[in-house]
C-alpha cells in the first residue's frame, strides 16, 4: 500500500515538473522568435572617383552600374560576415530584423552629397558563395529622425567641448520578410554635386549609380 502511494506521488510531481517546465520555457522560445534588431549600414562614397570614371550617367529608374572601387560599407562587427569597409559587404541578420542604410560622401555630404534611394533584388545563381539569391528584404522606405540636441564640434580650437544643435538623420530602411537565405541586391545611390557658382542655389543632381552587396539571414 505504501509503495503504491509513493509511486503515485512520484508520478504526480513528475507531471507537475513537466507542466512547469513547458510554461516557463514557452515564453522564452516565443520571445526569441519575435525579437528583432536594427542592422545599421554606413556607406561612404568616393564621389570624385565615380565622377572621373563614369561622369554624369544614369537616371532614377535606370542607374549606371559601377565597379567596386569607390564604395566603403561599414556595419557593426556583430553583423559582418565579410567585406567590412569594402563595396562587397556581406552582413547577417535575423529573419525579422530591419536593415538601415545611410550614405555620405568623403566630403561629409558638403561639396558632393550622396543619397541611397533604392534597394532592389538581384537574381543570381550564386550570392557570394552563399547559395542562390532569394528575396528576403521588403521594399525599403525613407526614414528621417530629428534630434533637438545633436552633438556638434564647437567652432575653433579642437572642437571640445561640443555644442548641441538640432539636426536630422536620414536612412533607407528595409524590414526582412522572415525568409532564410542570401540575397544579392542593387544598392542605388544618387550623387548631387555643388559647383563654385552654385553655392547660393544648392547642389544639382549629378548622376545615379548602383552596385551589388549582399545580406544573409540565418
Amino acid at each position: 500500500m505504501e509503495e503504491k502511494i509513493v509511486k503515485r506521488l512520484i508520478l504526480f510531481f513528475s507531471v507537475c515538473l513537466a507542466v512547469m517546465t513547458f510554461f516557463c520555457a514557452a515564453p522564452t522560445k516565443a520571445f526569441a522568435q519575435t525579437q528583432t534588431d536594427n542592422v545599421e549600414i554606413l556607406i561612404v562614397i568616393d564621389t570624385q572617383y565615380i565622377k572621373d570614371t563614369y561622369g554624369r550617367a544614369g537616371t532614377v529608374d535606370n542607374p549606371k552600374g559601377v565597379n567596386h572601387h569607390s564604395q566603403y560599407m561599414i556595419a557593426d562587427y556583430n553583423h559582418v560576415v565579410e567585406g567590412q569597409g569594402t563595396a562587397d559587404l556581406v552582413i547577417k541578420a535575423g529573419p525579422r530584423d530591419t536593415v538601415k542604410f545611410t550614405a555620405t560622401s568623403t566630403t561629409a555630404n558638403s561639396d558632393d552629397a550622396v543619397i541611397v534611394y533604392g534597394i532592389e533584388h538581384w537574381d543570381k545563381s550564386d550570392c557570394y558563395g552563399h547559395g542562390p539569391s532569394i528575396p528576403i528584404m521588403n521594399p525599403p522606405t525613407s526614414n528621417i529622425i530629428y534630434m533637438e540636441k545633436a552633438v556638434m564640434p564647437s567652432p575653433g580650437g579642437d572642437g571640445l567641448p561640443p555644442t548641441q544643435k538640432e539636426a536630422s538623420f536620414a536612412s533607407l530602411d528595409s524590414q526582412l520578410n522572415g525568409r532564410k537565405g542570401a540575397e544579392c541586391y542593387k544598392a542605388k545611390i544618387a550623387i548631387f554635386s555643388l559647383n563654385d557658382d552654385q553655392v547660393s542655389q544648392g547642389p544639382d543632381a549629378y548622376g545615379y549609380y548602383y552596385w551589388d552587396p549582399a545580406v544573409i539571414v540565418e
